[in-house]
């Protein structure tokens, strides 16, 4: 494994992680809710896909200045350039996850 060969610099360490939810009736509040995520050291990216209902949600929070995720940036201006950073890194990691 690379991560353990004395060659493996810690550059090469991923700056997110990625994280999935399949609604599989698991929990009866999510039902029919499944969700991606992406995290890293400073900004969570949700994407919540509510089959059956009311389409896509996207849920952005910057988890310095908000640690409790009580306010939603996704629609700030200002966090424009960051979400659409974690919304392509997202599918980068997704895609890797199947093996694309």
């Amino acid at each position: 494994m690379k991560l353990f060969s004395a060659k493996f610099k810690k550059s090469e360490w991923r700056k997110s992680v990625l994280a999935e939810y399949w609604a599989e009736q698991a929990y009866p509040w999510l039902i029919g809710m499944t969700y991606k995520a992406i995290r890293t050291g400073r900004y969570k990216l949700i994407h919540w896909v509510n089959r059956g209902r009311h389409g896509e949600l996207d849920e952005l929070y910057d988890l310095e200045k908000d640690p409790f995720e009580l306010k939603n940036l996704i629609n700030s201006r200002a966090h424009a350039a960051i979400r659409e950073k974690l919304h392509r890194e997202l599918k980068v990691l997704v895609a890797e996850a199947v093996g694309l």
